[in-house]
């Protein structure tokens, strides 16, 4: 059996059972099946075994029992929310969607670090004119590894991002959230292969940011922040559920999974084209009989389609490496930077040798 990107005991949340089925859509063949939670959301190699243990013992187990908890919709206390912080960040990095995130931003990086190491190199050169030669020689070896690295960005790059504990802002700012928890009388809620939802240009750091993240079929966490907002289980409208859906299928890389066979799925997933909106509480707060809706009519900056999100990664790639959940820190892009330069040093070393 391969390696979960998304744990097992997640995906039984969307059966309808315990020890039940799961419907899995495939938007890249079109195609819908049932199968053994098992089956799905797994690829042979897909980490290192140190970081399957990692997750299953450190991440998972103890956030089992706060997933148990939301569903039974019982109260949580600060205790079980520290639990969860860290499991909602790793479903963020541990998904397939972020490791082709980073690969795809190799390039911007590797071009960054050349222009870095160039100019030291010229430094050098300048400083000391015999080593002008040698300098040279550096700088097209530099530039070799780095276009290796290019085509093949190394695993352990990625690996090393996967544990909550290598991104503690990442955790830090899940935590700062107010959590309320949107309920469903009737299994609504899909879930995919990339389930924690955010708004890519805002991260999750920023006082608008906001997060929506799929718990089981009935239930789905939902974190903002803004003054006066309860922690709480609230009773979504139709127009929350559908906006949370809609929040799922354009995060889906390839599969989505729901409890049901329902015919309206694959089409959902296919549409591609969404306008993804900030949800606004209505209602008097306070208990399950308070609503959530989403208004048809929103601030338009707080929309933005998936074209446009696009655009805009294409603008700034470096931005996407450097900030992918909205960290503008210096010393997590030194930090990459690093990491990337201690990988070129080996492989120089290695061909010196």
């Amino acid at each position: 059996m391969g390696d979960h990107y998304l744990p097992r005991y997640y995906l039984r949340g969307f059966t309808l059972e315990p020890g039940g089925q799961i419907w899995a859509y495939d938007k890249a063949r079109l195609r819908k099946f049932r199968t053994a939670v098992k089956n799905v959301a797994m690829e042979t190699g897909f980490y290192s075994r140190e970081v399957e243990q990692l997750l299953a013992n450190s991440v998972e187990n103890p956030a089992n029992q706060v997933l148990d908890k939301i569903r039974r919709f019982a109260s949580l206390t600060s205790g079980d929310k520290d639990l969860l912080a860290p499991y909602i960040a790793a479903m963020m990095t541990r998904v397939p969607r972020h490791r082709l995130r980073m690969n795809e931003t190799a390039p911007p990086v590797a071009s960054r670090l050349y222009e870095e190491i160039a100019h030291e190199l010229d430094l050098v050169a300048l400083a000391d004119p015999g080593l002008a030669r040698l300098a040279a020689k550096r700088k097209l070896e530099a530039k070799e590894i780095l276009d290796r690295y290019c085509d093949h960005p190394p695993k352990e790059v990625w690996l090393r991002n996967i544990p909550p504990a290598s991104m503690p802002n990442l955790v830090a700012s899940i935590s700062s959230m107010k959590w309320c928890y949107l309920t469903y009388e009737q299994p609504a809620f899909l879930t995919c292969d990339n389930p924690v939802f955010f708004f890519t240009w805002l991260g999750v750091s920023r006082p608008q940011s906001e997060i929506s993240f799929p718990l089981s079929s009935r239930v789905a966490l939902w974190g903002r922040r803004g003054e006066g907002i309860r922690e709480e289980f609230l009773r979504a409208k139709r127009q929350a559920v559908y906006e949370v859906n809609r929040r799922t299928a354009a995060n889906t890389t390839r599969f989505a999974f729901h409890c049901k066979d329902e015919d309206w799925i694959l089409p959902f997933l296919g549409k591609g084209d969404w306008a993804l909106h900030h949800m606004l509480l209505t209602g008097i707060p306070g208990s399950l009989h308070s609503s959530l809706a989403c208004p048809a009519v929103l601030v338009a900056k707080l929309r933005l389609r998936s074209g446009e999100r696009a655009a805009r990664a294409a603008e700034g790639p470096r931005r996407a490496w450097a900030e992918p959940f909205g960290f503008a820190l210096g010393e997590r892009r030194r930090e990459r930077l690093r990491r990337c330069a201690s990988i070129a040093g080996h492989h120089t070393r290695s061909s010196d040798d």
